[in-house]
């Protein structure tokens, strides 16, 4: 029987049915109960489809059975670094690394980990380790070197790798350790080498001038520009400025990476769009992002009747709602710059808006995850889609839950629970993905209530009236700062309440526990609303 069942799972696997998997190791479990082996390998299947709270249970169970067994101590590890729990995950690196100091892959993940803690100095001082482990290899040690430079600069990198004692012994270290030693002395001098650099740096070398806007905008005025759409990149003469991807300055160090010039082409031998003149606004198919960062930039150049015939770079394939936004406002679409995904334009003169103040970095690079929002910003929005940006409009009455059954991430997985209780306390359910910008604009105008899981629906509150109130569902983690910014400019009452992570689509995003589908406890929820809502009776 169990070679029969062996065989079952090993093709389960294979094919990709993990629910298949999962449920023949739990016979297993069933024939073999003291055996910890089928835990840990259900805490596998469990993983790989991102379930990261069940594969913790079984590992847990795992590790009363065999305690000593050191592969469950590193996948326990991984999975609470994977939710967040990184106190409980660092506990776990402590001890294995106290009982075997050379494991590369627990140093690895404490890397990981300081990472996002954005404890770059500890970070770096692990990646050195790395680079000086003995079974570090060429592929790694690439990878290890760029991160070293990333986090601390070239300047102080090149002292680092003056002073790296190379332990290795394996095939093309010695060449790979030259390179960079040499990329980091004379090889910053070449034109194979980009410079990652804020606004402010390229204005010291006359590579771009800054012209006031407004309070919150300025103009970028650049001659000579490389513009890499896909990845929303401006370059001129090897500077990329980091500080366009959102249209945000940001003020951290200058000194943050010299990079290979992979991006657009060693040497510039690359296929360009030649263009004369050009607006940089970019864009994506994020729906905040877009309403928030990027079309306003626009709309307040037109708005000044400011480089009104000028051609425009967008993103390409324009989703349905940047045109309907687009349209809204009266863009002129034969002005629009059409990229076939990967080209590159170079503009003769590029312009280009940015906000200030900025956004806090990570790594040296903006934090996409926490957005600037100003009050510009919000009045333009409300002024161009409402008709007016005063705050006299009277409080609509309607009471929303902003469902997110049809998305590919971040979902309720509990949502038919808490449709059910919304829809009891007179909640109507809505699917803002399926409105049209204007439909979406009017349904939160008429809403003094909105309830639902955080998401870009949200950025519809700015069209609600003061007094209004929102309440988001997030997950177990710090809940992003974009719509509690809005309530608070636009006098909206903002709240919210932890859901548990229940699984992570690691797939799509790596693994980040921001976009987990969650699960929230809807007794806790009840009790909430019922503050949130003083009618709540769901």
């Amino acid at each position: 029987m169990k070679n029969k069942l062996s065989m079952e799972y090993v093709a389960a696997a294979r094919s990709g049915d993990f629910e298949r998997a999962k449920r023949i190791l739990k016979i297993f479990v069933a024939l073999e109960p003291d055996a910890a082996k089928y835990h840990i390998h259900i805490s596998g299947v469990c993983s790989e489809e991102g379930e990261f709270a069940e594969a913790i249970e079984s590992l847990n169970r795992a590790k009363i059975l065999d305690p000593d067994d050191g592969s469950l101590h590193l996948a326990l590890a991984c999975c609470y670094e994977a939710v967040g729990r990184t106190g409980l995950a660092e506990e776990i690196i402590k001890k294995e690394l106290a009982r075997n100091p050379d494991s590369f892959i627990f140093r690895q993940l404490s890397l990981l980990i300081s990472m996002k803690s954005d404890d770059n100095e500890r970070a770096a001082d692990i990646v050195k380790e790395l680079l000086e482990h003995p079974e570090i290899d060429e592929r790694k040690f690439a990878e290890s070197a760029n991160l070293l430079i990333s986090l601390i600069g070239p300047s102080v990198a090149r002292q680092r790798f003056h002073d790296l004692s190379v332990k290795s012994t394996k095939e093309n270290i010695d060449r790979i350790s030259a390179y960079y030693k040499h990329l980091l002395t004379e090889g910053v001098k070449s034109s194979e080498i980009v410079k990652v650099c804020r606004i402010e740096d390229m204005e010291q070398e006359n590579l771009c001038h800054r012209l006031p806007l407004s309070q919150y905008r300025k103009i970028l005025h650049m001659h000579d520009a490389y513009v890499g759409i896909s990845s929303q990149s401006v370059m001129a003469k090897n500077r990329m400025c980091r500080d366009l991807g959102y249209h945000i300055e940001i003020n951290s160090s200058s000194d943050i990476a010299n990079l290979p010039n992979t991006r657009f082409g060693t040497k510039k031998n690359f296929d360009a769009i030649e263009v004369d003149e050009a607006i940089f606004i970019g864009g994506g198919r994020n729906y905040y992002h877009w309403m928030v960062d990027y079309l306003p930039g626009l709309g307040l150049l037109e708005k000044n009747g400011i480089l009104r015939n000028v051609p425009v770079i967008f993103n390409s394939d324009l989703t349905s709602f940047q045109k309907q936004s687009l349209e809204h406002i009266g863009f002129d679409f034969s002005r629009y710059l059409d990229p076939v995904q990967g080209n590159v334009f170079h503009c003769s003169q590029l312009w280009a808006t940015v906000r200030v103040p900025g956004r806090r970095a990570i790594m040296g690079m903006p934090d996409w995850w926490q957005s600037e929002v100003d009050i510009e910003t919000l009045s333009w929005l409300r002024e161009t889609f409402l008709g007016t940006s005063d705050d006299s409009r009277p409080k609509g009455e309607r009471k929303l839950y902003l469902s997110r059954g049809n998305a590919s991430l971040r979902r309720l997985l509990n949502d038919g629970d808490v449709v059910e209780l919304m829809m009891a306390a007179g909640y109507e359910i809505v699917h803002p993905e399926q409105l049209s910008v204007a439909e979406q604009v009017s349904l939160f105008a008429e809403a003094s209530h909105v309830v639902g899981v955080h998401g870009a629906a949200f950025t519809n509150i700015a069209f609600m009236s003061p007094g209004s109130k929102i309440f988001e569902i997030v997950g177990e983690f710090k809940p992003p700062e974009f719509y509690k910014k809005i309530a608070g400019i636009l006098g909206l009452s903002h709240d919210f309440i932890e859901a548990r992570i229940g699984k992570i689509h690691k797939k799509q995003f790596s693994v980040d526990p921001r976009f987990g589908d969650i699960s929230v406890d809807i007794s806790q929820l009840r009790k909430r609303l019922s503050i949130f809502d003083g009618s709540f009776r769901g």
